[in-house]
């Protein structure tokens, strides 16, 4: 490189660097998970898609960092459909995980509020928010509320760390059984 190239393009980075308020901010570093990475980079090509903001609040919350799981969890409940009952559970499941709980409780007690006035609600989630609470006896009812509504999310539940804390008690099996 030329002597006179080096400096034109010293002189540019040192005016960048020095350039205030005014310079472009540095754009963001990859996130070191890579499911975490490809999360952003689809919120990046679809900023209005809440279910997006959704799966990365859970991935955020189940790595511990609860304050990206709290902001990814509030804009989905932002961009949510009415009325937004699965982001509302969403954000509960940050609270409790974060040692809210009653925080994560009032949540649900809207949502609850809302499934008593007919609005759709899976029983599942509702379910989540317990388990992260560690509410056992709470969970069970939920899920019998969801067995007998027969809630597709049924499906997921052996895949679902949220129930890591509850998969041991006996009850477990019935709920992961083949349904008819």
């Amino acid at each position: 490189m030329t002597r006179v190239y080096r400096g034109v393009v010293l002189t540019g980075l040192l005016l960048c660097a020095c350039a205030g308020p005014d310079k472009a901010p540095a754009p963001p570093q990859r996130d070191v998970d890579p499911t975490i990475a490809v999360l952003h980079d689809s919120i990046r090509a679809d900023s209005t898609n809440w279910r997006l903001y959704m799966t990365l609040a859970d991935q955020l919350r189940h790595k511990g960092r609860l304050d990206e799981a709290s902001q990814a969890a509030d804009a989905a409940f932002m961009l949510a459909p009415s009325p937004g009952n699965d982001a509302r559970l969403e954000i509960a499941k940050v609270h409790a995980a974060a040692n809210r709980p009653a925080a994560a409780i009032n949540l649900v007690k809207e949502v609850e509020k809302k499934r008593a006035a007919g609005e759709p609600v899976d029983e599942v989630k509702i379910a989540e928010v317990y388990a992260v609470l560690g509410d056992t006896e709470a969970v069970f009812r939920w899920l019998d509320r969801a067995l007998q509504a027969k809630s597709p999310s049924m499906q997921t539940l052996k895949s679902n760390t949220d129930f890591l804390g509850v998969q041991k008690d006996p009850r477990w099996a019935v709920y992961v059984a083949p349904q008819d």
